[in-house]
């Protein structure tokens, strides 16, 4: 007789971060699963997507045991409700469609009358979008749209003229298959780190420590995303 285990996993896009996070689910899940489902072929991983602060509460509710992704810092306390571990870092860039008219804007100054999209909740992965613009003497557009779906955000991106923040990491990719491109703005955006959280006072199991080991492995280096200077 087959032994069958259940261990829920909840990765999430906050990046936001980050959110979600998405970059996640778009190169390091896959592998990390696939190694993982070599050693435990039986155990059945339950993802769950939500957005930060979302994933936190799935945490205290037991819903999640381990969360995944960007997200803004966590306010620290002398007993500390969850452990967090940073594995990599991503960056914020702006981000439209293949064609957009701004395309090779080189300033976010050239881009303050453009229709704008926020990604994640303002408490979330979309706490970074004004101070972008504040760190630079600018004040930020009102976005017209607020998604909380990395679905509906690349959606909306590729039919319109709005623009976005976006990780790095994920835009890259899709520069590739052509679907969304980078504007070559000169000032710097704001480096995220991707990390897993678990909550401090519930020990995992060892299955789900396995899960982490191979998520470290996993995860891309800081080298692979190449420094920006500002001009």
């Amino acid at each position: 007789m087959k032994l069958h285990f259940e261990y829920r996993a909840s990765f999430g896009r906050w990046l936001a971060l980050g959110r979600l996070t998405h970059p996640a689910q778009e190169f390091l899940l896959p592998q990390a699963l696939a190694r993982f489902r070599q050693e435990f072929p039986h155990v059945q991983l339950r993802i769950r997507e939500a957005v930060f602060p979302d994933t936190l509460q799935m945490l205290r509710e037991g819903l999640a045991d381990i969360a995944l992704g960007a997200h803004p810092q966590i306010k620290k306390s002398k007993q500390p409700e969850f452990l967090v571990e940073r594995l990599y870092y991503n960056r914020l860039v702006v981000t439209g469609r293949v064609g957009h008219p701004r395309a090779g804007a080189q300033s976010l100054s050239e881009l303050l009358d453009c229709d704008w999209l926020l990604h994640g909740p303002e408490e979330g992965p979309g706490s970074m979008y004004a101070p972008v613009f504040k760190s630079h003497q600018l004040q930020a557009p009102v976005p017209s749209v607020i998604s909380q779906s990395f679905i509906a955000t690349l959606t909306l991106l590729e039919g319109s003229d709005a623009l976005s923040l976006l990780p790095e990491r994920l835009i890259r990719r899709l520069i590739v298959s052509r679907r969304l491109i980078m504007l070559p703005v000169r000032e710097l955006t704001p480096r995220l780190d991707v990390s897993m959280i678990v909550r401090a006072n519930q020990p995992l199991t060892p299955v789900a420590q396995k899960l982490l080991q191979i998520l470290r492995r996993t995860s891309p280096s800081d080298a692979d995303l190449p420094e920006m200077v500002e001009a």
